[in-house]
C-alpha cells in the first residue's frame, strides 16, 4: 500500500491522504507538495520554493560553488559569513556546525552548536538574496549532519 505524507518522524497514513503541503520526509526543507498520492518535486523552505525531486542527495566529493555575492559564498560543504565594517576576515563554518537557520527577507541567521564548540553561537548573512540563501543554507547544513554521522 502506498505510504503518504508523516507530518510527525517514524509515523505515516496510508494511501488517500489529502493534497497539501506537509514536512519533507527528507528533511532537506521545511515542506513538500504530496499531491493525494506520491511526493512530488515541489518543495519551500521560508519564502524560498523550487524543485527539488524526492531521493537522497549526497554531499559531493569535490566542493561545489552554490552562491557567492555581497562578501559571503556558500559551498556544498562549507559557508564564509562576512561582517562588513568589522575588519575581520569573512569567518569559514562548516556546514555540519548549522544548528538552526531563520530566514527573514533581507537576513539569514544561521545558530551554530555541536560538542566542545567555544566560538560565536550565532552567524548572520545580510542579502538582498537571504530566502534563496536560507533555503540552500538548510538543506546543505542537513544533508553535511546526515553525511557526518555516516563516517
Amino acid at each position: 500500500m502506498t505510504q503518504g505524507p508523516s507530518p510527525l518522524p517514524g509515523s505515516g497514513y496510508h494511501h488517500g491522504v489529502t493534497a497539501g503541503w506537509y514536512p519533507d520526509p527528507s528533511g532537506d526543507w521545511e515542506l513538500r507538495w504530496w499531491d493525494g498520492v506520491l511526493w512530488t518535486a515541489d518543495v519551500v523552505t521560508g519564502t524560498f520554493r523550487c524543485q527539488e525531486p524526492i531521493g537522497p542527495v549526497p554531499v559531493p566529493v569535490v566542493e561545489q560553488v552554490l552562491w557567492d555575492g555581497e562578501g559571503h559564498r556558500l559551498t556544498t560543504h562549507r559557508v564564509w559569513v562576512h561582517e562588513p565594517g568589522s575588519g575581520r576576515p569573512p569567518e569559514e563554518l562548516p556546514l555540519w556546525t548549522i544548528a538552526h537557520v531563520e530566514v527573514t527577507a533581507s537576513r539569514v541567521t544561521m545558530s551554530v552548536a555541536y560538542p566542545g564548540y567555544g566560538g560565536r553561537v550565532t552567524y548572520v548573512i545580510r542579502s538582498t538574496a537571504a530566502p534563496l540563501v536560507g533555503a540552500l543554507v538548510h538543506a546543505w547544513a542537513n544533508r553535511n549532519r546526515r553525511a557526518a554521522l555516516r563516517l
